[in-house]
């Protein structure tokens, strides 16, 4: 369900060489691509790209390439405001959808989109002018576009005394999760789910702390293994579980063992790992589609 896109070209060749010098792989951002412009699941940006046609009437003339930058800008924050309507929050909504029950959404994400960041700006022979912004999906989106039940959550304290620990428990702190999902077609969204065998749940809205979520959002999505057991996000002890197939109709929520749910749940440290959405998805590359 996540695809690949090669456009701008020039932005995907940085983000791969900043990947590989940073981590030894080559890793390509996860990218779900549409018309009006493309979303970063691995950097959680959305990007867009307007062009301006220069007036015959100003040609060569310093005013017509001020019209051309004036008219590629507009069209770059319309395409990222369409974009924006693209983002999956969970299984069951859209950004688009998040528009329809909030009327002020509209206003709210036009003044997030026309204050984006301009990433590349490009003059070509003919006079016309291509812009490309950027928006990220940290922050004000997330604020706004996550489900409500992601709520901000007190700091956890552990139920265990630590004179109860074994020293298994003592020895072993892990420091994030890695949810091995290659191989299962996931779609990336904002709010992801991962249950067990029999439907408990494991990261989900009831474990995330706002705060977090919005600061970093609850989790990000990589397509190489070894470049995610390597990430800060998850530190340098990530606990590892694999996929073993998605929720019934619900492409973006994924389904772990009975065993692994149990075994990570065991771990003292998970519900500070979950608070704080130390969580990587590892995804397949893709062939372009």
């Amino acid at each position: 369900m996540v695809d690949y896109i090669k456009q701008p070209l020039t932005l995907t060749i940085i983000l791969c060489f900043i990947f590989i010098v940073r981590y030894g792989h080559a890793q390509t951002p996860v990218i779900e691509s549409h018309e009006q412009g493309y979303i970063n699941w691995t950097t959680q940006a959305i990007i867009s790209t307007g062009k301006g046609i220069p007036s015959e009437k100003f040609h060569g003339n310093p005013i017509g390439r001020k019209i051309a930058e004036d008219n590629a800008l507009k069209q770059a924050f319309d395409n990222l405001y369409l974009t924006v309507l693209h983002v999956c929050i969970d299984a069951n909504s859209h950004a688009v959808d998040v528009q329809k029950k909030n009327k002020h959404f509209q206003d709210q994400i036009q003044q997030m989109t026309e204050n984006s960041r301009v990433l590349k700006k490009e003059y070509l022979s003919d006079g016309t002018v291509e812009i490309t912004v950027q928006m990220s999906m940290n922050g004000g989106f997330s604020q706004l576009a996550l489900p409500d039940d992601i709520r901000y959550i007190e700091s956890i304290a552990s139920i265990m005394p630590q004179k109860h620990l074994t020293w298994r428990q003592k020895e072993k702190k892990y420091t994030g999760l890695i949810v091995d999902a290659r191989g299962l077609d996931v779609k990336a969204c904002l709010a992801p789910i991962i249950v067990s065998k029999i439907g408990d749940e494991v990261y989900g809205p009831q474990y995330i702390s706002r705060e977090y979520a919005v600061q970093s959002g609850t989790c990000i999505y990589l397509n190489n293994f070894d470049t995610a057991s390597k990430h800060h996000r998850i530190g340098n002890k990530p606990f590892v579980v694999k996929g073993i197939g998605l929720v019934a109709d619900q492409l973006t929520n994924i389904v772990i063992s009975n065993t692994e749910s149990a075994r990570f749940k065991s771990l003292i440290e998970h519900l500070t790992i979950l608070k704080h959405c130390r969580v990587i998805i590892v995804v397949d590359q893709s062939d372009g589609r």
